[in-house]
Protein backbone atom coordinates (compact mmCIF):
# COMPACT_ATOMS: atom_id res chain seq x y z
CA UNK A 1 0.00 0.00 0.00
CA UNK A 2 2.92 2.34 0.79
CA UNK A 3 6.34 2.78 -0.79
CA UNK A 4 9.37 1.88 1.33
CA UNK A 5 10.34 5.55 1.81
CA UNK A 6 6.84 6.69 2.59
CA UNK A 7 6.58 8.14 6.15
CA UNK A 8 3.22 6.40 6.38
CA UNK A 9 4.81 3.01 5.87
CA UNK A 10 4.17 1.98 9.54
CA UNK A 11 0.43 2.41 8.94
CA UNK A 12 -1.30 -0.98 8.88
CA UNK A 13 -4.79 -0.71 7.39
CA UNK A 14 -7.58 -2.39 9.37
CA UNK A 15 -10.56 -1.03 7.45
CA UNK A 16 -10.54 -0.24 3.73
CA UNK A 17 -13.84 1.51 3.05
CA UNK A 18 -12.74 2.80 -0.37
CA UNK A 19 -9.65 2.10 -2.46
CA UNK A 20 -7.81 5.30 -1.51
CA UNK A 21 -8.85 5.65 2.13
CA UNK A 22 -8.60 3.49 5.21
CA UNK A 23 -8.52 3.35 8.97
CA UNK A 24 -5.19 2.04 10.19
CA UNK A 25 -3.01 1.35 13.19
CA UNK A 26 0.42 3.03 13.29
CA UNK A 27 2.88 0.24 14.09
CA UNK A 28 6.30 1.90 14.34
CA UNK A 29 7.50 -0.08 17.34
CA UNK A 30 6.19 2.40 19.90
CA UNK A 31 3.36 1.87 22.31
CA UNK A 32 0.78 3.71 20.23
CA UNK A 33 -2.65 2.05 20.17
CA UNK A 34 -4.41 4.81 18.21
CA UNK A 35 -6.33 4.31 15.01
CA UNK A 36 -5.77 6.85 12.23
CA UNK A 37 -7.74 8.00 9.22
CA UNK A 38 -5.65 8.08 6.04
CA UNK A 39 -6.52 9.23 2.54
CA UNK A 40 -3.86 8.54 -0.06
CA UNK A 41 -1.64 11.57 -0.58
CA UNK A 42 -2.90 13.42 2.51
CA UNK A 43 -1.58 13.69 6.04
CA UNK A 44 -2.83 10.95 8.37
CA UNK A 45 -5.30 12.15 11.00
CA UNK A 46 -5.89 10.73 14.45
CA UNK A 47 -9.32 9.30 15.20
CA UNK A 48 -8.69 9.49 18.97
CA UNK A 49 -9.72 5.88 19.60
CA UNK A 50 -7.94 2.54 19.94
CA UNK A 51 -8.87 -0.59 18.01
CA UNK A 52 -11.64 -1.56 20.43
CA UNK A 53 -13.07 1.96 20.37
CA UNK A 54 -12.98 1.98 16.58
CA UNK A 55 -15.00 -1.24 16.41
CA UNK A 56 -17.60 0.17 18.81
CA UNK A 57 -18.06 3.28 16.68
CA UNK A 58 -18.07 1.25 13.48
CA UNK A 59 -21.08 -0.67 14.78
CA UNK A 60 -22.83 2.52 15.91
CA UNK A 61 -22.20 4.15 12.52
CA UNK A 62 -23.68 1.12 10.70
CA UNK A 63 -20.80 1.52 8.28
CA UNK A 64 -22.06 4.88 6.97
CA UNK A 65 -19.82 6.05 4.14
CA UNK A 66 -16.96 8.22 5.48
CA UNK A 67 -18.26 8.22 9.04
CA UNK A 68 -14.61 8.38 10.14
CA UNK A 69 -14.42 12.03 9.03
CA UNK A 70 -16.77 12.95 11.88
CA UNK A 71 -14.11 12.15 14.51
CA UNK A 72 -10.88 12.64 12.54
CA UNK A 73 -8.49 15.38 13.74
CA UNK A 74 -7.78 18.29 13.99
CA UNK A 75 -8.44 18.40 17.71
CA UNK A 76 -11.04 21.12 17.37
CA UNK A 77 -13.25 22.48 14.60
CA UNK A 78 -12.14 25.72 12.96
CA UNK A 79 -15.26 27.94 12.98
CA UNK A 80 -14.12 29.53 9.71
CA UNK A 81 -14.02 26.19 7.92
CA UNK A 82 -17.33 24.68 6.75
CA UNK A 83 -18.08 21.14 7.85
CA UNK A 84 -16.97 18.57 5.23
CA UNK A 85 -19.85 17.31 3.10
CA UNK A 86 -19.19 13.73 4.26
CA UNK A 87 -19.65 14.71 7.90
CA UNK A 88 -22.67 16.88 7.09
CA UNK A 89 -24.35 13.93 5.40
CA UNK A 90 -23.49 11.60 8.25
CA UNK A 91 -24.84 13.86 11.00
CA UNK A 92 -27.92 14.83 9.03
CA UNK A 93 -29.00 11.48 7.58
CA UNK A 94 -28.17 9.04 10.37
CA UNK A 95 -30.84 10.40 12.80
CA UNK A 96 -33.37 10.10 9.99
CA UNK A 97 -32.48 6.46 9.41
CA UNK A 98 -32.00 5.34 13.02
CA UNK A 99 -34.04 6.84 15.86
CA UNK A 100 -31.54 5.63 18.48
CA UNK A 101 -28.56 7.30 16.78
CA UNK A 102 -26.63 9.54 19.19
CA UNK A 103 -24.47 12.13 17.45
CA UNK A 104 -22.55 12.85 20.67
CA UNK A 105 -20.89 9.42 20.32
CA UNK A 106 -19.05 10.83 17.32
CA UNK A 107 -16.99 13.75 18.49
CA UNK A 108 -13.34 14.41 17.87
CA UNK A 109 -10.95 12.71 20.30
CA UNK A 110 -13.86 10.52 21.38
CA UNK A 111 -11.81 8.50 23.87
CA UNK A 112 -9.31 9.50 26.53
CA UNK A 113 -6.37 9.04 24.16
CA UNK A 114 -4.54 12.34 23.53
CA UNK A 115 -7.32 14.24 25.28
CA UNK A 116 -5.20 16.66 27.26
CA UNK A 117 -7.87 18.60 29.15
CA UNK A 118 -11.57 18.54 29.93
CA UNK A 119 -11.77 21.99 28.35
CA UNK A 120 -10.83 20.58 24.94
CA UNK A 121 -13.46 17.87 25.30
CA UNK A 122 -16.14 20.41 26.21
CA UNK A 123 -15.18 22.68 23.34
CA UNK A 124 -15.41 19.83 20.86
CA UNK A 125 -18.80 18.72 22.18
CA UNK A 126 -20.10 22.29 21.89
CA UNK A 127 -18.77 22.60 18.34
CA UNK A 128 -20.29 19.28 17.28
CA UNK A 129 -23.69 20.38 18.63
CA UNK A 130 -23.34 23.76 16.92
CA UNK A 131 -22.42 22.06 13.63
CA UNK A 132 -25.61 20.00 13.77
CA UNK A 133 -27.55 23.18 14.61
CA UNK A 134 -26.16 24.80 11.44
CA UNK A 135 -27.64 21.97 9.39
CA UNK A 136 -31.02 22.48 11.06
CA UNK A 137 -30.86 26.21 10.38
CA UNK A 138 -30.06 25.63 6.72
CA UNK A 139 -32.98 23.20 6.45
CA UNK A 140 -35.31 25.84 7.92
CA UNK A 141 -34.11 28.57 5.54
CA UNK A 142 -34.46 26.21 2.58
CA UNK A 143 -37.96 25.18 3.61
CA UNK A 144 -39.08 28.82 3.90
CA UNK A 145 -37.81 29.53 0.39
CA UNK A 146 -36.09 32.73 1.50
CA UNK A 147 -33.31 34.44 -0.42
CA UNK A 148 -30.26 33.52 1.66
CA UNK A 149 -26.56 32.91 1.25
CA UNK A 150 -23.92 31.27 3.44
CA UNK A 151 -21.12 33.60 4.52
CA UNK A 152 -17.42 32.75 4.40
CA UNK A 153 -17.10 32.33 8.17
CA UNK A 154 -19.00 29.04 7.86
CA UNK A 155 -21.38 29.87 10.70
CA UNK A 156 -23.60 32.67 9.38
CA UNK A 157 -26.26 33.29 6.75
CA UNK A 158 -27.31 36.56 5.15
CA UNK A 159 -31.04 36.72 4.37
CA UNK A 160 -32.78 39.25 2.12
CA UNK A 161 -36.46 40.15 2.52
CA UNK A 162 -38.59 42.37 0.30
CA UNK A 163 -40.74 44.76 2.34
CA UNK A 164 -42.98 47.72 1.55
CA UNK A 165 -40.21 49.94 2.93
CA UNK A 166 -37.66 48.31 0.63
CA UNK A 167 -35.17 45.48 0.95
CA UNK A 168 -34.52 44.28 4.48
CA UNK A 169 -31.35 42.48 5.52
CA UNK A 170 -31.05 39.92 8.31
CA UNK A 171 -28.27 37.69 9.59
CA UNK A 172 -28.60 34.28 11.27
CA UNK A 173 -25.53 33.13 13.15
CA UNK A 174 -24.45 30.17 15.29
CA UNK A 175 -21.13 30.80 17.10
CA UNK A 176 -19.44 27.40 17.11
CA UNK A 177 -18.16 27.58 20.70
CA UNK A 178 -21.23 29.09 22.40
CA UNK A 179 -24.16 26.89 21.31
CA UNK A 180 -26.30 29.95 20.69
CA UNK A 181 -28.53 30.94 17.78
CA UNK A 182 -28.42 34.67 17.05
CA UNK A 183 -30.73 36.48 14.65
CA UNK A 184 -30.32 40.12 13.65
CA UNK A 185 -32.69 42.20 11.52
CA UNK A 186 -31.24 45.48 10.26
CA UNK A 187 -33.04 48.82 10.02
CA UNK A 188 -33.11 50.12 6.42
CA UNK A 189 -30.85 53.12 7.14
CA UNK A 190 -28.04 53.99 9.54
CA UNK A 191 -28.58 56.78 12.04
CA UNK A 192 -26.71 60.05 11.37
CA UNK A 193 -24.33 60.95 14.17
CA UNK A 194 -26.35 64.00 15.26
CA UNK A 195 -29.48 61.84 15.75
CA UNK A 196 -27.97 58.92 17.65
CA UNK A 197 -28.89 60.21 21.10
CA UNK A 198 -32.44 60.80 19.88
CA UNK A 199 -32.70 57.31 18.43
CA UNK A 200 -31.31 55.92 21.69
CA UNK A 201 -34.41 57.31 23.37
CA UNK A 202 -36.59 55.72 20.69
CA UNK A 203 -34.86 52.35 21.21
CA UNK A 204 -35.18 52.56 24.99
CA UNK A 205 -38.88 53.31 24.76
CA UNK A 206 -39.39 50.56 22.16
CA UNK A 207 -37.52 47.93 24.19
CA UNK A 208 -39.60 48.45 27.31
CA UNK A 209 -42.11 45.61 27.52
CA UNK A 210 -40.85 43.63 24.54
CA UNK A 211 -41.17 39.90 25.21
CA UNK A 212 -38.70 38.39 22.73
CA UNK A 213 -35.50 40.16 21.73
CA UNK A 214 -34.47 43.81 21.76
CA UNK A 215 -33.34 46.73 19.63
CA UNK A 216 -29.69 47.80 19.77
CA UNK A 217 -27.56 50.45 18.08
CA UNK A 218 -23.87 50.64 17.22
CA UNK A 219 -22.94 54.14 18.35
CA UNK A 220 -19.84 54.13 16.14
CA UNK A 221 -21.62 53.79 12.79
CA UNK A 222 -25.31 54.24 13.62
CA UNK A 223 -26.42 50.75 12.59
CA UNK A 224 -29.63 49.65 14.33
CA UNK A 225 -30.66 46.00 14.66
CA UNK A 226 -33.32 43.93 16.29
CA UNK A 227 -31.74 40.90 17.93
CA UNK A 228 -33.25 37.67 19.17
CA UNK A 229 -31.33 34.74 20.62
CA UNK A 230 -31.75 31.10 21.66
CA UNK A 231 -29.27 29.47 24.03
CA UNK A 232 -29.37 25.74 23.25
CA UNK A 233 -26.40 24.63 25.33
CA UNK A 234 -26.60 20.88 25.82
CA UNK A 235 -29.82 20.66 23.80
CA UNK A 236 -30.78 20.22 20.15
CA UNK A 237 -31.62 23.41 18.25
CA UNK A 238 -34.96 22.53 16.68
CA UNK A 239 -36.87 24.05 13.79
CA UNK A 240 -39.41 25.28 16.36
CA UNK A 241 -36.79 27.19 18.36
CA UNK A 242 -35.45 28.80 15.18
CA UNK A 243 -38.92 29.80 14.01
CA UNK A 244 -39.83 31.23 17.41
CA UNK A 245 -36.72 33.42 17.35
CA UNK A 246 -36.95 34.61 13.74
CA UNK A 247 -40.64 35.29 13.13
CA UNK A 248 -41.27 37.55 16.17
CA UNK A 249 -38.11 39.51 15.31
CA UNK A 250 -39.32 40.10 11.75
CA UNK A 251 -42.77 41.11 12.95
CA UNK A 252 -41.38 43.49 15.57
CA UNK A 253 -39.00 45.14 13.10
CA UNK A 254 -41.83 45.58 10.61
CA UNK A 255 -43.99 47.16 13.32
CA UNK A 256 -41.39 49.66 14.55
CA UNK A 257 -39.70 50.63 11.26
CA UNK A 258 -42.27 53.35 10.35
CA UNK A 259 -41.84 54.99 13.77
CA UNK A 260 -38.06 54.78 13.49
CA UNK A 261 -38.14 56.46 10.07
CA UNK A 262 -40.51 59.18 11.34
CA UNK A 263 -37.93 60.11 13.98
CA UNK A 264 -35.08 59.99 11.45
CA UNK A 265 -37.05 62.29 9.12
CA UNK A 266 -37.81 64.73 11.95
CA UNK A 267 -41.54 64.22 11.74
CA UNK A 268 -42.01 62.96 15.32
CA UNK A 269 -40.24 62.81 18.64
CA UNK A 270 -39.35 59.38 20.02
CA UNK A 271 -42.17 59.65 22.56
CA UNK A 272 -44.71 60.56 19.87
CA UNK A 273 -43.52 57.82 17.51
CA UNK A 274 -43.73 55.07 20.14
CA UNK A 275 -47.12 56.29 21.39
CA UNK A 276 -48.52 56.20 17.86
CA UNK A 277 -47.11 52.71 17.21
CA UNK A 278 -48.48 51.28 20.43
CA UNK A 279 -51.88 52.85 19.77
CA UNK A 280 -51.99 51.37 16.25
CA UNK A 281 -50.91 47.98 17.58
CA UNK A 282 -53.76 47.98 20.07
Amino acid sequence: YFNENDPCKPLHPIDFFIGNACAALYLDGSNNPEVYYYYRGEKMRSLGVNFEGYLELLLKSRGFWYWQVAIAGPEYVNPATPMPIEERNFRKIMPQLFSNFNSSDFKRLNGAINQETEEISTLEENEDNASIALLTLEDFLETKGWNYQALEDGRSYKILFERETGQQIAYAEIPMDLEQFLFYVKMPVKVPEELRNTISEFITRANYGLGVGNFEMDYDDGEVSYKSCVDFKGENLTIGYIKNAILPALKTMELYTPGFMSVIDGEKTPEEAIADLEEDDD
